[in-house]
């Protein structure tokens, strides 16, 4: 079970009569950050979904090993690992077609 269904279920299940009701109907976190090393990575699933060619996929995949390099050092504000999905948008098939990418 992850954090929001945890949440939940202790919001509409896990109260006693001295907690306060909450008519909860969902739920969700907004820009939540989870791991950085693995968050950045987009490269792969743009390719598997036929957004990106293999050159442009391989050529992320080194600025990957960049940006985990950044964030192993503590470099958390990095322009290469902010990059990368900006890159997939900006490289995806969709620019130049009928489809939006963003």
């Amino acid at each position: 079970m992850n954090y929001i269904q945890t949440q939940n279920v202790k919001a509409q299940k896990g109260r006693d009569a001295s907690d306060i009701y909450i008519p909860l109907a969902g739920a969700a976190i907004g820009n939540g950050w989870i791991d950085p090393m693995y968050q950045y990575s987009a490269q792969d699933a743009a390719y598997g979904y036929g957004l990106i060619g293999k050159s442009q996929q391989r050529a992320l995949e080194a600025e990957e090993v960049k940006c985990r390099t950044d964030l192993a050092n503590g470099k958390y504000v990095s322009d290469t690992c902010f990059d990368l999905l900006n890159q997939v948008i900006s490289n995806s098939q969709g620019r130049h077609s009928q489809y939006v990418v963003s």
